[in-house]
């Protein structure tokens, strides 16, 4: 309710008791106008507030749940990282004018794309295109451990009124957006079923904007969304990769004029271009020499946080340990972040300065590429320990062990046919 509706309520409410009040005081009012308007004016306001006490508290809630909300929103927001090293403007994704469109139809979005297909760049992107509209963006991980939407609310610090009467309430109101990220993260969680019932009661709202954002065939719980997708989710919009034109256009931007066709092929993945841009950055296009595929790029990522910046660049393993160590202790934590030391060690400053880690909300840090995480994590696993698949979840948890599988199995077929055969017999046994 705005300032002007608020005080138009209130004169509605003390108009009526000015006949009565005149036809008492009038003589006195006339003689002492200068007080008598306002100690009437104070205490008529007085009783209509005390009498509308309730009203007023929750008026008052909602006001501060929507600051919060925004507080919150614009934190996420602000930890996108949506620009590619050496490419100094966000890429233009046809994307977002399609939900943007789909939005002012009141129809509900789900955003679908495989992982550096760039869903997170597009919300950034869709965050500065709907001025218009509050948008409030939330990631589904900061409620992997909610039993209940009270749980939700007090994670945000919400008080004195639910997070999905809150959201609907904005969205009547003032046409907001709700963003879900992450969605396929808490699936397999036991939030799983949490964050579908908050979907089905924020759509209950249909000036409440929906979008919500995942992967396919990411888990169980992934195909119980996609089957409520014709009553909530009426379009779906894929997050494409990139063209091979557009790739080789990114690439020169990048410093890469001559790529091979293999490395032209890893850039249309918007988060394989990322670390292109990175290793060109940190160690001149020469470093993409004798890369092949998938495997070598990240390979040869991973080999690169051991080198030193500058001229001369002598190995510091170091830095490789630390990050698989944060990479396992990321994969056991329910919203896949990890703590850093206090005050930060060397290792910890290199991860930082190379993007490797960014901020997340609070005190707590997360992998810029989850993938990367994944990959480094399965690195250790298969090359120095040949983990089982039993070792692995006795490690992170069977939830997180098949996030990971798929780049244990692609490691272990690297390196020993029969490890690869061995490891896919365990998956189909348990």
């Amino acid at each position: 309710m705005s300032a002007l509706r608020v005080i138009c309520w209130i004169l509605l409410q003390v108009l009526p008791s000015v006949g009565f009040f005149m036809a008492l005081y009038g003589d006195w009012v006339r003689k002492n106008l200068a007080i008598a308007i306002p100690v009437w004016l104070v205490v008529q306001v007085g009783a209509v507030l005390e009498a509308n006490r309730g009203r007023v508290q929750k008026l008052l809630a909602h006001r501060s749940a929507r600051r919060r909300l925004r507080t919150y929103s614009q934190a996420v927001v602000s930890q996108i990282v949506h620009l590619i090293p050496g490419i100094p403007e966000p890429i233009d994704r046809t994307e977002v004018d399609t939900i943007a469109k789909l939005l002012k139809l009141r129809q509900r979005v789900l955003l679908v794309g495989e992982a550096g297909t760039g869903k997170t760049g597009i919300l950034w992107a869709l965050a500065s295109q709907l001025c218009d509209r509050p948008l409030i963006l939330l990631d589904a991980r900061d409620f992997a451990d909610c039993k209940s939407f009270e749980d939700m609310g007090q994670r945000l610090a919400l008080t004195g009124v639910g997070i999905v009467d809150c959201l609907r309430r904005w969205g009547r109101r003032r046409r907001a957006v709700l963003v879900l990220d992450q969605c396929d993260s808490v699936m397999h969680t036991a939030a799983g079923n949490l964050v579908l019932d908050f979907v089905m009661n924020c759509s209950a709202e249909p000036r409440l904007g929906l979008v919500f954002v995942t992967r396919p065939h990411e888990s169980k719980g992934m195909v119980d969304l996609l089957k409520i997708k014709s009553d909530v989710l009426t379009r779906e919009v894929k997050s494409q990769p990139l063209s091979a034109n557009e790739a080789t256009r990114l690439l020169e931007c990048i410093g890469v004029t001559s790529p091979t066709p293999e490395v032209t092929e890893l850039a249309r993945n918007l988060l394989e271009l990322s670390m292109i841009g990175d290793l060109v950055q940190t160690n001149g296009a020469d470093s993409l020499e004798g890369i092949d595929g998938e495997l070598g790029l990240w390979e040869r990522y991973r080999l690169s946080l051991a080198g030193r910046e500058g001229a001369t660049r002598s190995p510091d393993a170091a830095i490789a340990e630390r990050a698989i160590g944060l990479a396992a202790e990321s994969l056991k934590h329910l919203r896949g972040t990890c703590q850093l030391t206090s005050p930060r060690t060397r290792e910890d400053e290199r991860l930082l300065s190379r993007q490797v880690l960014v901020k997340d909300v609070g005190e707590r840090y997360r992998f810029r590429h989850e993938r990367f995480r994944d990959y480094l994590f399965a690195w250790d696993a298969t090359k120095r320990k040949q983990w089982s698949l039993a070792d692995i979840k006795d490690a992170i948890g069977a939830g997180q062990a098949g996030v990971v599988s798929d780049w244990v199995v692609r490691l272990y077929e690297e390196m020993d046919d029969g490890l690869a055969a061995s490891f896919l017999a365990e998956m189909l046994n348990d």
